[in-house]
């Protein structure tokens, strides 16, 4: 638990005291404060009391002995051998009943033996951190804290923080951790280093120690919070006293003002206020008025230029007076106001030191001389008293101004009475008051010198002297080049561009373009080097620290050319991931624990995650684990183990950086949330995590004990069920280890038999009344089964239509074993045609003809078949009935597709052929006999090798997508060449050219692999053997340069016939072997043990995350007969509403089979699929979607329903289904 003490304080140094420094007395400052905890035991919970547990054991008698103590009420008892409490929030009905249980945060504060209590952390790992703010109301200088534990040890990580704004920042005071490295790996800090200065935040081990923890609820308490300290008073004052209820004011000296003396008193400030300190009291001191003022103000400006003087006579301060009286004025109220001088002998001081100036306002402006009191004259008089006329007037005392200007007349004349003055040559006017043409510069007169050759007359501007030029000159006296020109007196144009000239152009005798800084070339029309965008070339500006080899230069748009470590347009600032301008320093913020690579200028602080700390986040923040992953403690406590001293599972006990939990013996996975192979049922209560799999092993698809590791269920084989694996599904026996399907078909008589299903290990079917045999299929003794051929009729007691004579026939059990009653009719050339006489006793049905019969020849033989009814008002009917080959061993049966309609009566039967064939007898048989549903068996053989009776054809999901090598590519260790599978009659049926051989000439086959990468592969065995026994083959993978790794297939009697069966490689223990390669280069060896016969068709290398153990479950593709799929379709259920796939769904590149599908719609993985339903008659309806999916394990299919308008949402699982029929599921809505 992280436990923080919050206070709100300031920071000072502690020093010694001398006599210049004022210092108020320490007292306990938390005393009468307001504190506050973000969580307190009780509060904020659901139920009145909250139960909380010691850390440790305890017995009845420490019940007894404590039931005195503060700390533990008459409610304590014991649970699971640890003594317990409660605890209840302060103002409820239980607090009344029970005091003593309440822990709010102000108990921690009240100087009492009560305490606060942080809530027990069964209330949630968030309880953690819990925080304790305790409010001071002001600033204060603090001297110690002094923490005191109630009921509960001393934290062992926590932090002692402060505020100097009312909370709305905080700053670390100091760190607290039971060992130095908490220190580091918590707050990145050297363990008790001695801080340097004032500001240095250290980490100590001093106070804190981790009791160890004992499987039990756990908490903190605080029962007293001391924290010494003195009024902040800068040195001005030595006590402090209330100012209202919740503050504190000090009692200032030294002219100081201010709840904490931190002002100068007016107007005792001449200097800047300063606090007290051990050599000058920094007494505020009161400015220099000399008695005319009694308000000042400091000015920092006029303290800086040194303006003011002091009471010492020195200038020193800023102290400014304000409304300075007795006619003075100044800084120093120093000077005397306008009218107003200071007589020789005055002190500044005298109340008088200001008397009036002694002047005539006739004559002066009022005012005098500071010093001698000398009236100042106005402008037309002059003289001590002022009663003369000044130069230019004249008539005392009125001193009128002249008429004429003395200085431009001959003589000095004044008055010529409103006439012409008598002007000098270079004067001109009436009055001679302005310079003549051709002169200038009155009231000299100068005469213009306009000898320049650019000159274009004598005469110039009178004020300036300007001569007038020609528009290439200029100067004064048109004698040089105007700006823009050069050469004089030429004065050729200068060709420059004037945007990037300086503004004389161009070289005055050369016509160089003198361009400015920011521009070159020889017309000033290019930005020069450090300069960018023509035509303004503003400065690159370029940080020369950042620039690669200090180039000063930027591109079109600005940007400089900064050295890695540097950015911005100008490298003027650090580039991402560097900072400390202009050093630039690697951040060298850790990639996984810091958002991006930047970090603070100053401090190089990275932005670190939330379960990242230190300066570079390099380390994992409290309650975060394994660095560089930094993961929380979120061990499964249903597989965790408790570890002593840590949180369960022993979360941060682990060094190899990895590991996070300590998993029970029966579980596995990072957080211990996963049963080990083998095992399932994840419980907290059992001690070792998961029980052990009961998987039956000889029915189990893998032959492992592997099982499902939640609810326990094996995977089975194709005839095995149960959770274990230990049954036959209904309808087969006689599990087997050695068979690939597990059991065998029951093949109970449809007809003896009362159902399919028959005893697990006999075999022994259940037969009805009067039959026996395994399979029902024999009478008891003196009994025998009737038929369906009740309509039989025998060839051989037929006619010839030629002549009605008896039919040819033959009676040789040589040639035809076992024929009925007397014999068999003999079709050839001989006898094309025979007939005989049915007779329908019913009304009119349907029927179908059966023959028995044997045909030797290479060929099919064709007969046409004709039923004629005496009776001329029903209607005959041909068919060609085909008679495939027998050979000359066993008759055969042939059944007609075509259904006959035959009224009641008599009808001719004629058979027809000259093709030699031999017919025992025909039957007719009702439609009653085989549309009867009871008549229909169901099958569950398998398909073998050369089979020709209807059977199951298996296939798997095609693995071609992944790393697969076929058998064609195996070697021998030995270099001989490979010996394969030759045996027409196996490679034929399985469709698949090349099956190496492991037997006694041939032990053990090498597959040189070459994976898309490195990584976790499991491998898969294709192979077929046709021996009845489990056989074990070993299988070594060994990477590139690595360690070889071994596993097993355990491969059983594979002679189906229909596709090679496949096998997942396993470890020594029955597992999945996983094969993690540093490379994508592997070998792989398949090695047979003794008496092993098998042949190996292909090796699949597939990667962990993507194998499922269904790619290994062979699934129905088809009825197969005679080597041919049939064709075979689903019934149709009564009352049932079909609704084809969406209109224009056709994809003419799906791989759906030929199966009498006439529209079908491709879904992939992300798509939806809407079926609408109208007019529905019922109100409840299961839906049935028919799919074909043959190129993945399976995956769900989201399926809307819209029923009448009202949609309905749900998904349907499209699992692997290779069926030419199709698969039905059920919808999930």
């Amino acid at each position: 638990m992280e436990f923080r003490s919050i206070i709100l304080v300031a920071f000072a140094t502690i020093s010694t005291i001398s006599a210049e420094v004022l210092t108020p007395p320490y007292f306990n400052l938390a005393e009468g404060s307001t504190i506050e905890a973000t969580a307190t035991c009780g509060v904020n919970i659901a139920s009145p009391k909250e139960q909380f547990c010691r850390l440790t054991g305890a017995s009845a008698n420490e019940v007894y002995e404590l039931s005195g103590s503060p700390y533990y009420s008459r409610n304590s008892q014991i649970i699971a051998g640890q003594l317990c409490d409660f605890c209840v929030a302060e103002g409820t009905t239980e607090a009344s009943a029970m005091p003593s249980q309440v822990h709010s945060a102000q108990y921690a504060i009240d100087g009492t033996e009560r305490w606060w209590q942080s809530p027990p952390l069964s209330r949630g790992s968030r309880f953690n951190d819990v925080n304790l703010t305790v409010n001071l109301g002001q600033e204060f200088h603090v001297a110690y804290v002094f923490i005191t534990m109630g009921n509960s040890p001393r934290p062992g990580v926590w932090t002692l923080e402060r505020s100097i704004d009312d909370g709305k920042t905080w700053l670390p005071w100091q760190y607290f951790a039971d060992s130095a490295g908490d220190c580091q790996l918590f707050f990145n800090k050297t363990a008790s280093k001695k801080p340097v200065a004032d500001t240095d935040v250290i980490c100590t081990t001093a106070f804190s120690k981790i009791v160890p923890l004992e499987s039990g609820e756990y908490f903190y308490s605080v029962k007293d919070i001391n924290i010494g300290g003195r009024c902040v008073c800068n040195g001005h004052a030595d006590a402090c006293d209330k100012k209202d209820q919740f503050k504190l004011a000090c009692e200032c000296q030294h002219n100081t003002c201010g709840d904490n003396c931190d002002r100068c008193c007016e107007p005792f400030v001449q200097k800047k206020w300063q606090a007290a300190t051990n050599t000058d009291a920094n007494v505020c001191e009161p400015c220099q008025c000399y008695g005319h003022a009694t308000e000042c103000v400091y000015d920092e400006d006029v303290d800086r230029l040194g303006l003011s003087i002091d009471t010492y006579g020195k200038y020193e301060g800023g102290g400014v007076c304000q409304n300075c009286t007795d006619n003075t004025e100044g800084i120093n109220c120093d000077k005397c106001v306008h009218g107003y001088y200071r007589p020789p002998g005055k002190n500044l001081t005298d109340k008088d030191v200001c008397q009036r100036c002694a002047c005539d306002l006739q004559f002066t402006t009022g005012n005098c001389d500071d010093e001698t009191g000398i009236c100042e004259c106005l402008e037309q008089f002059t003289g001590v008293d002022c009663r003369e006329c000044a130069y230019g007037y004249y008539d005392p005392p009125e001193c009128k101004p002249c008429d004429c200007f003395l200085n431009g007349t001959y003589g000095n004349v004044c008055e010529v009475g409103g006439g012409q003055c008598p002007c000098k040559v270079n004067f001109d006017g009436a009055d001679c008051g302005q310079c003549a043409d051709g002169f200038w510069n009155f009231p000299e007169c100068e005469p213009c010198t306009c000898a320049g050759k650019g000159a274009l007359d004598l005469s110039c501007d009178k004020l300036t002297g300007q001569c007038n030029c020609d528009f290439a000159f200029s100067g004064k006296e048109c004698d040089t080049c105007q700006t823009g020109f050069f050469d004089y007196p030429k004065c050729t144009f200068c060709d420059c561009d004037t945007t990037g000239t300086e503004p004389e152009i161009c070289h005055q005798t050369s016509g160089q373009c003198i361009c400015k800084d920011n521009y070159t070339g020889k017309r000033c029309d290019q930005c020069a080097p450090g300069f960018y965008l023509y035509p303004v070339c503003s400065a690159c500006d370029c940080e020369l620290t950042g620039t690669i080899n200090g180039d000063p230069t930027c591109d079109d748009q600005g940007q400089c050319q900064c050295l890695s470590s540097f950015g911005g347009k100008k490298c003027d600032s650090c580039a991402p991931g560097y900072h400390k301008y202009p050093a630039c320093k690697s951040c060298d913020c850790d990639l996984l624990g810091g958002y991006g690579q930047s970090c603070d200028d100053e401090s190089a602080q990275c932005d670190c995650r939330s379960n990242f700390i230190g300066l570079k986040c390099d380390s994992c923040a409290p309650n975060f684990y394994n660095f560089p992953t930094c993961e929380a403690c979120l061990c499964n406590p249903a597989g965790a183990m408790p570890v002593d001293g840590y949180p369960l599972g022993g979360c941060g006990s682990f060094d190899d950086g990895y590991t996070l939990c300590e998993c029970k013996p029966n579980v596995e996975g990072h957080i211990c949330d996963q049963c080990k192979p083998g095992f399932y049922n994840l419980a907290k209560e059992n001690a070792d995590g998961c029980e052990a799999c009961t998987c039956h092993l000889p029915g189990t698809l893998l032959g492992d004990n592997m099982c499902d590791p939640v609810t326990g269920e094996c995977l089975c084989k194709v005839n095995v069920n149960s959770d274990w694996c230990e049954a036959c599904i209904a309808g087969t026996y006689n599990l087997q280890e050695s068979s690939v399907f597990g059991c065998e078909d029951c093949d109970c008589d449809m007809g003896g038999a009362i159902h399919g299903r028959c005893h697990s290990t006999t075999g022994q079917c259940s037969c009805r009344p009067r039959v026996e045999g395994r399979a029902c299929n024999k009478p008891i003794a003196n009994h025998y089964f009737p038929t369906l051929h009740q309509m039989k009729y025998e060839m051989e007691d037929g006619f010839n239509p030629s002549d009605d004579s008896d039919v040819r026939s033959g009676y040789n059990m040589n040639d035809f074993p076992d024929f009925s009653w007397r014999g068999y009719a003999i079709f050839s050339r001989i006898q094309p045609e025979v007939r005989v006489v049915a007779t329908i006793d019913k009304p009119s049905s349907l029927f179908k003809l059966i023959f028995r019969y044997m045909n030797r020849n290479l060929q099919t033989v064709n007969a046409e078949v004709t039923l004629s009814p005496v009776d001329p008002s029903s209607e005959e009917q041909s068919i060609t009935v085909s008679f495939p080959p027998t050979g000359s061993t066993q008759p055969d049966f042939v059944t007609t597709d075509t259904q006959l309609v035959l009224d009641k009566g008599k009808w001719i039967i004629s058979v027809a052929t000259d093709s030699d064939l031999d017919v025992d007898y025909l039957v007719l048989l009702p439609q009653v006999y085989y549309s009867g549903s009871n008549l229909q068996d169901r099958l569950r053989n398998p398909c073998m090798v050369n089979s020709k009776q209807e059977c199951l054809h298996y296939t798997y999901l095609d693995l071609s997508k992944f790393n697969q090598l076929d058998g064609a590519a195996a070697t021998r260790p030995d270099g001989e060449e490979v010996l394969l599978e030759t045996n027409r009659d196996i490679l034929i049926p399985l469709n698949f050219p090349d099956l190496v051989l492991l037997e006694n000439d041939q032990r053990e086959v090498v597959f040189n692999m070459s994976l898309e990468s490195p990584g976790k592969y499991v491998f898969v065995v294709g192979y077929m053997s046709s021996l009845n026994v489990k056989q074990t083959l070993t299988v070594n993978m060994t990477p590139e340069g690595g360690n070889t790794t071994v596993g097993k297939v355990i491969s059983t009697n594979a002679n189906t016939g229909c596709s090679l069966c496949r096998q997942v490689v396993i470890d020594m223990d029955n597992g999945e072997q996983v094969l993690d390669t540093p490379t994508a280069n592997i070998t792989v060896s398949i090695i047979a043990g003794e008496d092993a016969i098998a042949s190996i068709g292909y090796i699949a290398a597939i990667p962990q995350e993507k194998w499922k153990d269904e790619m290994i479950k062979a699934q129905v593709m088809c009825v197969r007969s005679d080597e041919q799929c049939v064709e075979s379709s689903y019934p149709l259920i009564a009352d049932s509403v079909v609704m084809n796939a969406p209109s224009n769904a056709n994809d003419s590149s799906l791989p759906f089979p030929d199966s009498g599908v006439d529209r079908f719609a491709k879904l992939d993985h992300s798509e939806n699929m809407v079926i609408t339903f109208n007019n529905l008659t019922s109100n409840s309806y299961a839906i049935v979607v028919r799919y074909y999916q043959a190129g993945d394990v399976g995956f769900p299919v989201n399926l809307t329903v819209d029923v009448n308008g009202v949609m309905y949402s749900g998904y349907f699982d499209a699992s692997y289904c290779p069926n030419t029929a199709g698969c039905n599921s059920n919808r999930n809505i």
